[in-house]
This record gives C-alpha cells, sequence and structure tokens, in this order.
C-alpha cells in the first residue's frame, strides 16, 4: 500500500464552489520541525485571541504528552481554492471546509485511537469557556492545534508536500488557503488501514 494519498475532491456548499487538493503522507517524528518555545512566543506577542482557547496556549500540552510519544504520523493538508467566478473570503471558506477536514481526522482517529492535532483553535464552542473563565465543556473531545504544540506548518507544507502556505488578508481568497493536520501512531502496522479508510473518506 503506498505511503502518499493525492486526491482532488469538489465542494459545493453554501453558494460555494471550491476545489481541494487533498495530500496524505505518513512521516517519521524525524521529519517534523517542532518548537513550542517559538510558536507560543510567537502566539503571545501576535494573536489578539491570545489565552482565549483551551485548545491554545498558554498551557497547551507538550508535543511528546499530547502524542504519548508517538514515532510515526499521517499529515493531512488540504489546498483549498475557488472555481470559476465564486468570490467568497477566508472565513467563508473555512466555515465550510474546516468540519469536513476535522470530521475526517476525527474518524480516522478510530483506527488509530489517538487524538488527532487540529489545523486549526478548538471551535466546539463560540465563545470558548476559557474566554469566560469556566470550565472546558467538552475536554475530551477537544483537540489542541499544530502551533500550540509547536509544529513548524510551514515546512510540512513545503518540505513534505511542496504546496507553501500562502498568507494572505482580508478580500476574497486568492489562490489557495491549506488546513494541516497530524494523527500520531503508536504502530505503524496501521498505515494500510488508515490509508484505504482515507482513500474512502476522499471519494
Amino acid at each position: 500500500m503506498a505511503d502518499s494519498i493525492e486526491k482532488t475532491l469538489d465542494i459545493k456548499d453554501s453558494g460555494l464552489d471550491l476545489i481541494v487538493e487533498a495530500f496524505g503522507e505518513f512521516v517519521p517524528i524525524e521529519k517534523l520541525k517542532i518548537d513550542k518555545d517559538f510558536f507560543e512566543k510567537m502566539c503571545k506577542e501576535g494573536c489578539p485571541k491570545y489565552g482565549l482557547h483551551y485548545g491554545c496556549p498558554p498551557g497547551s500540552p507538550k508535543f511528546e504528552d499530547y502524542t504519548k510519544g508517538a514515532k510515526h504520523f499521517l499529515v493531512v493538508m488540504f489546498c483549498v481554492s475557488q472555481r470559476g467566478k465564486s468570490a467568497a473570503n477566508f472565513d467563508e471558506i473555512e466555515k465550510v471546509t474546516y468540519p469536513k477536514f476535522d470530521g475526517l481526522l476525527r474518524k480516522l482517529e478510530k483506527i488509530s485511537v489517538t487524538k488527532h492535532i487540529a489545523a486549526r483553535s478548538c471551535k466546539l464552542c463560540e465563545p470558548c469557556k476559557r474566554k469566560l473563565k469556566q470550565p472546558c465543556k467538552y475536554p475530551e473531545e477537544r483537540r489542541s492545534c499544530t502551533v500550540s504544540l509547536g509544529i513548524d506548518c510551514s515546512d510540512i507544507a513545503e518540505n513534505i508536500f511542496h504546496k507553501p502556505l500562502v498568507w494572505q488578508k482580508g478580500g476574497n481568497l486568492k489562490g489557495y488557503t491549506s488546513f494541516i493536520g497530524l494523527l500520531p501512531l503508536k504502530e505503524i502496522r496501521l498505515k494500510d488501514e488508515l490509508v484505504a479508510e482515507l482513500e474512502m473518506l476522499l471519494k
């Protein structure tokens, strides 16, 4: 069975006409760049939502603790662009695409029996209970995001999938936007089962 997966999907939802290039790759931990201190500093200095989400810094778990010492990972990337005259902004595209991305990884968790690493901050509650100074309502369902664990997604995009991240602010989306998530693997022997499931989910 292949070590990598590549599919093209069409999503038509909420008036949007989107093209999704979906990629999956099995990688050893040595191929991931991880620097939790650096990214937590970046979040603290640059994110207006710092300290307001349970799935984000501060107080995020260490990468090794969250992944239970996993040595292999299924890394999944969606590159989403618009077809034809579709003229949505990033927020509109994220609202349609992210639940599908998150749902896919949660289905794969049933095989890996691990918690996936999310592409975005937790969106189970709006606003997050942390912002209201209340306990998390869904601690078992909550997932930590890549940045909170110190994962360099730019390096993943460029050196694993060869699809560099595209940064944009405001206005209609030009080019593509990306979602990257990871699934820790306790055993690499699960690879074939995960490939088969991912192939089915991406039909």
